[in-house]
């Protein structure tokens, strides 16, 4: 079992790593003005509160909201180019942890006399700019790691964004896409 536990803690830190990797996912979608309808799934479980290595004491959790803020930040400097608004993208943020709740927002619960975390949608989809990122901001930065690790809820609540995404008559040419 340690040796289980060794490799999905080298695969979340690789993981993490390319995520701050500055990425490029507009390239082709700006050319052919193709909007996004993005759903990121978030693990804000206990263990997100646990340093990346032995030697490297950053929490895991610092990596995966700097690592989002720099994807808002890059999608609302494109979406400020993009004067026609049915071409701009859109970001939804779903937490993963505990119970599932079916409320938007960052709830929490107790059991046990222990704080947990809720799976929920923490936003619906945004359109973010310049202009109003800080608010999509605001919702990463309140994230606080508690509780287990229920993505099979999570990835429910993103399909149930995706349906969202494809009955919106005027995003009916967006690409869906759910990074977990």
């Amino acid at each position: 079992m340690k040796i289980y536990k060794k490799v999905i803690a080298c695969i979340l830190t690789l993981m993490m790593f390319f995520a701050q990797m500055p990425v490029n996912v507009f390239a082709a979608n700006q050319k052919n003005n193709i909007p996004l309808d993005i759903v990121l799934v978030l693990d804000v479980s206990g263990s997100m509160e646990d340093p990346i290595t032995s030697t490297d004491t950053t929490k895991r959790i610092t990596i995966l909201k700097d690592s989002i803020n720099q994807f808002i930040e890059s999608f609302a400097e494109n979406n400020s180019k993009q004067s026609d608004e049915k071409y701009q993208s859109r970001i939804s943020i779903i937490k993963f942890a505990g119970d599932k709740s079916d409320k938007v927002g960052n709830d929490t619960y107790t059991e046990n006399r222990y704080r947990y975390n809720y799976t929920q949608i923490m936003n619906d989809f945004f359109t973010a700019t310049n202009d109003n990122k800080a608010k999509l901001e605001d919702v990463v930065n309140s994230i606080s790691p508690a509780g287990a690790t229920r993505s099979d809820f999570a990835m429910e609540l993103a399909l149930k964004q995706i349906n969202q995404s494809k009955n919106d008559e005027s995003r009916k040419d967006a690409k869906r896409i759910v990074f977990l």
